[in-house]
């Protein structure tokens, strides 16, 4: 295992960070494991949270989480660190991804049908249905221009080159 390495950083700090990153978790997790150890029971969110935020912010490291953390490198220096003990559970395999029911995939397919036919019925004026590009920059009534030209409609006189 690598160490952490910043100078900048207290040495508590530290300890937090290569403890994370033996154990492979978030450092509120690992405030709640040590919450856990500790004290012998799951702890409070808002007091978990509330030494976290002062750990965030201010770099203090509760007294808890810090024998944790040095507990927790001391035992893998050793080689015997075992995550199941200090409560850490990791997962076999993902649980599978969610299919999509035939009923979902039927509805969707339905309203892109809806959704196609509608577009396919719509008429476009461009005189009637769209502000006039007259009253834009030049780059607008030169793809105005153009568009006109592709339709085969004479321009507008404010078009006109």
């Amino acid at each position: 295992m690598q160490p952490y390495i910043d100078a900048r950083l207290p040495e508590d700090v530290r300890q937090v960070l290569d403890a994370t990153e033996i154990l492979k978790v978030r450092e509120i997790d690992l405030f709640r494991l040590a919450w856990h150890a500790w004290h012998g029971s799951p702890g409070e969110d808002r007091v978990i949270e509330t030494a976290f935020v002062a750990y965030m912010f201010h770099k203090r490291v509760p007294p808890w989480v810090r024998k944790f953390a040095r507990d927790t490198l001391d035992r893998a220096a050793r080689g015997k660190l075992q995550p199941q003990p200090r409560g850490i559970v990791r997962r076999r395999h993902e649980p599978p991804l969610l299919v999509p029911g035939g009923l979902y995939v039927a509805i969707v397919f339905a309203i892109a049908v809806i959704f196609v036919v509608m577009l396919t019925g719509t008429t476009y004026d461009p005189m009637t249905s769209a502000p006039m590009p007259c009253e834009a920059g030049e780059g607008l009534k030169a793809l105005a221009r153009l568009a006109f030209e592709l339709a085969g409609s004479p321009p507008p006189d404010c078009l006109a080159p």
